[in-house]
């Protein structure tokens, strides 16, 4: 009984050692242009605007721009720019909001967490910038493109 929990607690670190290395590679890409100013903009994200609130509201604003940006994802036509690696900075997302929550009643500081959420939410609206071909020349704005849906 204390073996097996032993690997199991030894192969939940390892995947999320792995999720984290593979995370961290697909955050360190970079984009033409920063695209994520123009949509943090016209979808009133906050995610860019670091302030001195609770630790539960930043979470909660948080979570908020992340569904905002993934149900932007699915209704923008990411041609060909899908890929696993989104899934996986969801799953990593995730994963960081949950530890968030379950160690701050234990006084941790989570400013680093925040700043990886906050990379990770900074790369999806990048990411919708680019693959969308109305915000790739300049044609149209995100406030532009919003009114056209």
């Amino acid at each position: 009984m204390f073996f097996s929990a032993v690997v199991l607690i030894l192969s939940i670190a390892l995947f999320l050692f792995y999720l984290q290395v593979t995370c961290e590679n697909v955050l360190r890409r970079k984009f033409g242009q920063p695209y994520f100013r123009a949509i943090v903009k016209a979808y009133h994200l906050e995610f860019s605007s670091p302030r001195q609130i609770s630790p539960v509201s930043v979470r909660t604003s948080l979570r908020v721009d992340f569904l905002k940006l993934t149900s932007l994802m699915k209704d923008v036509r990411l041609n060909g720019c899908r890929s696993y690696r989104e899934s996986l900075l969801k799953l990593y997302f995730r994963t960081i909001l949950f530890l968030m929550a379950t160690t701050q009643p234990l006084g941790v500081r989570q400013t680093r967490s925040v700043r990886k959420l906050t990379a990770i939410l900074q790369y999806f609206a990048n990411l919708i910038g680019e693959c969308e071909p109305a915000f790739q020349h300049g044609a149209l704005t995100p406030s532009q493109y919003l009114m056209s849906l």
